[in-house]
């Protein structure tokens, strides 16, 4: 779920809105063999190079976070970035990873309160 709130609008690299993004679980994630630890997943959402991580959901095939993160962007604002990691491996291992535009969410500015 997506939703962006309107700031100001002063060129191009001003920040014109903020960028709500709500993440809630994933479907079908596989399970893991024996051999390793049980999986730590986190979702990492990134916004024009701010990543921010989702806390740790209880291993299964259905993760839950039911997180909401908030990001300012400008104009040139276009891409948001999530991965699934495991944490529990070291180094962390990416399980997949998504880009979606932003334009293409449909989403339209809400006013300001």
């Amino acid at each position: 779920h997506a939703r962006i709130e309107s700031l100001h609008n002063q060129g191009t690299d001003k920040v014109t809105g903020r960028l709500g993004v709500l993440v809630v679980s994933a479907d079908g994630v596989p399970l893991t063999g024996t051999h390793r630890p049980p999986p730590i997943r986190h979702v990492i959402v990134n916004v024009d190079g701010t990543e921010l991580r989702t806390g740790p959901a209880a291993p299964g095939p259905a993760p839950l976070w039911d997180e909401e993160f908030t990001f300012l962007v400008t104009a040139r604002t276009e891409t948001l970035q999530l991965a699934l990691v495991d944490a529990a491996g070291h180094p962390p291992m990416v399980e997949g990873k998504t880009s979606i535009s932003i334009p293409s969410l449909g989403v339209s500015p809400t006013p300001r309160e």
